[in-house]
């Protein structure tokens, strides 16, 4: 059961409904899991199982791509792929801006706006990921293919 002091955010509230219709539930880790390292340690897994929400700016885009905790996102594959001459990190107002949840708590589903969404490959090979909640301290746990579906993305070789 979520605490109160979450459901009050509208972020997150829509983040739960979403996964309530594909009957996955939020995770408490009950302490900050601001980074995927701090995320695996509280729930025992390994790094590579977490799920990082970053979001880029290309030329005309934001764009979120997902990345497990152990890589890094390869900006030529990525500008590659967008047929982009430009691509950065989108700055902490930025992201609260455009997905309506601050660093470190971006979720892959429930953004106030509707990103284009690249999904590393390597994460097709787990059976279960987590991804963050709208919270440093929430998260999910998801299939890759239920991922992939939910976020409308498609699985590239972005690392």
């Amino acid at each position: 059961m979520l605490e109160p002091k979450y459901l009050a955010k509208p972020s997150i509230q829509k983040i739960k409904e979403i996964l309530d219709k594909e009957n996955i539930k939020i995770i408490d880790l009950g302490k900050s899991g601001h980074t995927a390292k701090m995320a695996a340690e509280s729930l025992k897994v390994s790094t590579n199982r977490i799920c990082k929400s970053l979001i880029l700016k290309s030329d005309n885009e934001f764009i979120l791509c997902l990345i497990n905790g152990d890589d890094k996102a390869s900006f030529d594959k990525i500008k590659s792929l967008k047929q982009s001459n430009s691509l950065r990190m989108a700055n902490a107002d930025e992201v609260k801006d455009i997905t309506g949840i601050s660093i470190g708590g971006v979720s892959p589903v429930g953004l106030k706006n509707t990103l284009n969404c690249l999904i590393d490959q390597k994460i097709e090979k787990f059976d279960t990921i987590f991804c963050a909640a709208g919270a440093a301290e929430l998260v999910f746990e998801i299939k890759p293919f239920q991922l992939k579906k939910i976020t409308n993305g498609s699985f590239e070789n972005i690392t």
